[in-house]
């Protein structure tokens, strides 16, 4: 039987851009609701925890997401690395040789696109496995995460402490892409268009909120081709 992967969600409330977005509802749902339980229909998934800091500013944000039947670890602010190092000592099963990167800012990510990244990965043999956007390099990553080797992580882990790689997690990988054995796919052409769906400003957020009151169905489980769609004829796309 296929071994499936636990999913590391990272989420913080201080965002300066965008505060509290994590918390912030499109339709009736936050977006980290929308995040969580969009990746739950991942059929490569067995269970998904989310990441945050253990400040106190954090501590709302992790108690609604356990009261959403969801495990919380909390770590480091600034040094995801150690973040995520710590969760996967506590969460991961002795198996696992990868683990999934989602970040909470892709509110509508895509169930089956985080299936074909998994699954290509794996094939691939990579140590860390993105995505690529020939048609539109800026919208590489708005609707999945990326892969990651749980091993690989801990050779990043040992062999940098410059706060933005520790901080970034990717900037160490790409960097010693060949030794590390770095992959990216391109993304699906379904899932390619110019539209921004990431949430990093309030101006991403009212937007959603837009898509959100333009259809009768519930978005948390409208794909994210459906939800592009809906985006492109308010922008007119």
């Amino acid at each position: 039987m296929e071994n499936k992967l636990l999913a590391l969600v990272q989420a913080r409330m201080g965002s300066k851009r965008c505060p509290g977005k994590s918390l912030s509802k499109i339709q009736n749902y936050t977006v980290v609701e929308l995040v969580l339980k969009r990746l739950r229909k991942s059929k490569q998934i067995r269970e998904i925890i989310l990441v945050t800091s253990n400040k106190q500013k954090d501590k709302k944000l992790g108690n609604y997401v356990k009261m959403k039947g969801f495990n919380v670890f909390y770590g480091s602010e600034n040094d995801l690395i150690s973040r995520y190092i710590k969760a996967l000592d506590l969460y991961s099963d002795k198996k696992d040789k990868y683990f999934f990167k989602v970040a909470a800012d892709n509110p509508f990510i895509c169930w089956n696109e985080v299936d074909r990244l998994i699954k290509k990965g794996k094939k691939l043999n990579t140590y860390f496995c993105s995505y690529i956007n020939t048609d539109y390099p800026d919208r590489n990553n708005d609707f999945a995460g990326e892969l990651i080797s749980v091993s690989g992580l801990r050779k990043v882990d040992k062999a940098t402490k410059n706060h933005f790689d520790r901080e970034h997690v990717y900037p160490y990988f790409f960097k010693n892409s060949k030794k590390l054995k770095v992959q990216r796919i391109e993304v699906s052409k379904k899932l390619k268009t110019p539209i921004k769906f990431d949430l990093d400003y309030k101006e991403d957020l009212k937007f959603f909120r837009k898509i959100g009151r333009s259809t009768k169905k519930k978005i948390i489980n409208l794909p994210s081709v459906e939800i592009i769609k809906l985006g492109n004829k308010i922008k007119n796309v």
